[in-house]
């Protein structure tokens, strides 16, 4: 029995398209898992877990924020955020709220309030 297998390298577009996206309407952004080799290429600890945020939508509550793509939320108030399934259900109901965000080496503590 013979099997043939084709080794090779997925470019990072490829990569990407792959990668689960999650939209956070709350915020008005769109989030993915972040990986160890993503945190590393973003300045961070490669054992830096959080939502990494990918798309800023126009006119929202992120823009007003000044939040980045690139951007990793990783706490919001006391809860911590390690995937985006924890962000989706830390904003369940709140209007004030403070969001953690790791940008590069620096954490941010940014106060989100009702519109």
């Amino acid at each position: 029995r013979r099997v043939d297998v084709l080794v090779g390298e997925l470019s990072s577009e490829k990569l990407a398209a792959m990668v689960e996206r999650t939209e956070i309407p709350e915020l008005g952004i769109v989030v993915q898992q972040l990986t160890a080799p993503l945190a590393e290429e973003l300045g961070a600890d490669t054992d830096t877990r959080g939502a990494l945020i990918t798309e800023i939508k126009p006119s929202s509550r992120a823009m007003q924020l000044r939040l980045r793509p690139g951007d990793i939320i990783i706490g919001v108030g006391d809860i911590e955020i390690a995937r985006p399934a924890d962000l989706s259900s830390a904003l369940v109901d709140l209007e004030d709220f403070t969001l953690l965000i790791q940008r590069g080496n620096r954490v941010l503590r940014l106060q989100v309030t009702s519109r």
